[in-house]
């Protein structure tokens, strides 16, 4: 869910997916990492979109589907279970973290060390020109992502 909800270019079987197995027990995707082209930071792709499945159809979540008739069911109770929880506060947490990062002067030594603020990078699809620009645009585009899976889970 996490993956598809921040439309994770690297995580459609591309790369920078991890599954494990403990012994005896299930497959299991984890950990997490690697979202510098997710959440609509990459141009060159469908995962630029907030609209669209993505990780819905990786070879592995496919196969799930066509041999596991709970698994749809399953995967929209989790999305039900974690969306007061940890989805619809999302950007409390992002605005949080943004206001943290300015506040200990992390965000300034950033923009101090690599000037890119107001320049296109590859495969950024936009450069908003200002810090608080670039958290608009990605709490845009995750409010947008969100809303398109909660209608269509």
């Amino acid at each position: 869910l996490v993956n598809e909800i921040f439309k994770n270019q690297d995580a459609q079987a591309y790369s920078s997916i991890y599954l494990y197995k403990d012994v005896g027990g299930k497959l299991k995707y984890g950990p997490l990492w690697d979202f510098d082209i997710a959440a609509g930071n990459v141009n060159y792709s469908g995962a630029q979109y907030a609209l669209g499945w993505w990780i819905a159809d990786n070879i592995w979540i496919s196969r799930m589907k066509s041999i596991d008739s709970t698994f749809e069911p399953r995967i929209r109770a989790r999305w039900d279970q974690q969306k007061a929880q940890q989805i619809d506060t999302l950007n409390a947490y992002i605005d949080g973290s943004a206001a943290a990062l300015q506040e200990s002067g992390a965000e300034q030594r950033n923009f101090t060390r690599w000037p890119i603020l107001d320049v296109q990078v590859w495969p950024n699809p936009v450069a908003t020109g200002s810090y608080q620009g670039e958290i608009d645009y990605m709490k845009n585009w995750l409010m947008q992502r969100i809303a398109w899976l909660n209608e269509n889970l």
